[in-house]
């Protein structure tokens, strides 16, 4: 009896073993500019069919994630996003794709920045107090 549960005890495991096998995986590296790494982007694995998310990771600090196929859907996409990047979607085509993924940078260029600064209505300095009658309300206007 001891013997027939022990084989069918490293009869499931080997079959639980090879089922995890078959499920494959997806890994790749986020880069910017052709050449340098983004550390810590967001990369969501999604289905094909709904959108539905299926699993989420980060990259590390060189560039490279990897995600462990789920059972499920057949066909799936990764949505890559990073703050000051645009989103990017890429294809997973086989269950051991390895891509490099290339994010656009998505900032603005200010034309031009003017800095205001004003003087406080009351100052109190060592030896007196200053009252600046352009800062009162009752100035506002009057020029």
């Amino acid at each position: 009896m001891f013997l027939l549960k022990s084989f069918l005890l490293l009869f499931s495991l080997s079959f639980i073993s090879t089922a995890l096998q078959a499920q494959g995986h997806f890994q790749g590296k986020v880069i910017q500019d052709e050449k340098e790494p983004v550390a810590f982007a967001t990369v969501l694995l999604r289905a094909v069919s709904d959108s539905s998310l299926l699993q989420t990771t980060f990259t590390d600090s060189t560039g490279y994630f990897r995600f462990q196929f789920p059972q499920g859907p057949s066909s799936c996409y990764a949505e890559i996003s990073m703050l000051g990047y645009q989103t990017t979607f890429a294809a997973i085509q086989q269950r051991t794709d390895t891509l490099a993924i290339s994010l656009l940078q998505s900032g603005k260029r200010l034309g031009r920045v003017t800095i205001t600064d004003r003087k406080n209505l009351i100052e109190r300095k060592a030896d007196r107090t200053v009252f600046n009658v352009d800062q009162s309300i009752s100035a506002i206007g009057n020029y």
